[in-house]
């Protein structure tokens, strides 16, 4: 229901923000717990090892490929999602500051930067996944496809259209009043809530967004992912039948430092798009679970948000770690930019 501002609420609703307001005192408690311990690390070491990182694939032996021109647009954007939302999400539940009700200007920018940022950093997943895909099965076309100025071109044509697809977001989002006024006799007060609008220029809802959101952040990069990756390691089982055939021919052994690339450097795509889905399906899949049909009590399900908001931070986060423990080529980059 839409309750443009300055206006006050049925009897009802007053009661469901009385609710609302008993609800989030009584669970704080332990939401910023949860939040102080586990998403402090993971926002200050994350932003430092997303640093790193960009260093290492634009200062390394390998910064005029195109993965890694890929890699460091995924760590920009992992350096974005953990400075503006995560951060915004940690300011809210451990200082209980709500920057984004402060005013409409904020909440439109934090709203839209809250479903972009982790939208673009999904996507660029996804087109680096594509490439390694493209490199396996047809390595003849490397040269051709896999070109670092292609990849520049497609990271800026994804931000483009998912920056239009997530702006009903912006245009949308708007500080809602909510008015209480007590049975009591007390003065009424009032509090100003960031949220989607349904009477936006859109006509959208925070629920249509919900599942638009979970199928351009998880359920379309989920299916392209999966579908690489499979193709990925069967092309990989084949090509390795076929040199130990070969190899058992020849009566000899081979050892390419190619070939030891190309294996890594799969392995480490494989690795992240993994730890991708499995951080971020937990809370897009709850989102859009409890806005259908809830069936867990409210305190319940702030708990659940909470943990599921700090896995997917999560994600943006261990890349770096990632890094060094997946390849060996990294860690020696990464120790000579000093």
């Amino acid at each position: 229901m839409t309750v443009p501002n300055n206006t006050t609420m049925s009897p009802i609703v007053d009661q469901h923000f009385e609710i609302f307001n008993e609800t989030r005192s009584s669970v704080s408690s332990l939401e910023r717990i949860l939040i102080a311990t586990l998403l402090s690390p993971i926002i200050v070491l994350g932003i430092v090892g997303n640093i790193f990182s960009l260093l290492v694939w634009i200062k390394g032996r390998r910064r005029k490929t195109s993965t890694a021109r890929y890699l460091s647009a995924l760590a920009v954007a992992d350096i974005l999602v953990l400075g503006i939302p995560a951060t915004e999400f940690w300011i809210d539940n451990v200082l209980e500051i709500f920057l984004s009700d402060t005013n409409n200007v904020a909440c439109r920018s934090l709203s839209y930067c809250l479903y972009l940022l982790p939208a673009i950093s999904a996507w660029i997943l996804v087109t680096v996944t594509i490439e390694r895909t493209i490199s396996v099965w047809c390595p003849h076309r490397v040269s051709v496809v896999c070109r670092p100025n292609i990849a520049v071109i497609l990271v800026i044509v994804f931000t483009l259209l998912l920056s239009i697809v997530y702006l009903p977001v912006y245009m949308g989002s708007g500080l809602r009043r909510f008015v209480n006024v007590p049975t009591n006799g007390d003065v009424p007060d009032s509090q100003d809530e960031c949220e989607i609008l349904t009477s936006s220029l859109f006509g959208i809802s925070s629920l249509t967004m919900i599942f638009v959101d979970l199928c351009v952040l998880f359920v379309f990069p989920f299916i392209i992912i999966l579908i690489c990756n499979i193709s990925i390691l069967l092309k990989v089982i084949c090509v390795k039948r076929m040199r130990r055939n070969t190899l058992q021919e020849r009566g000899g052994q081979q050892n390419s430092s190619r070939q030891n690339i190309l294996k890594t450097v799969t392995c480490r795509i494989i690795i992240l798009s993994t730890a991708f889905l499995i951080c971020n399906a937990p809370l897009l899949l709850f989102n859009a679970l409890d806005s259908y049909e809830s069936n867990v009590s409210v305190d319940d399900a702030n708990v659940y948000s909470t943990v599921f908001h700090i896995c997917m931070f999560l994600n943006n986060g261990v890349n770096f770690l990632l890094y060094c423990l997946i390849g060996s080529g990294f860690r020696k980059d990464f120790i000579g930019i000093f």
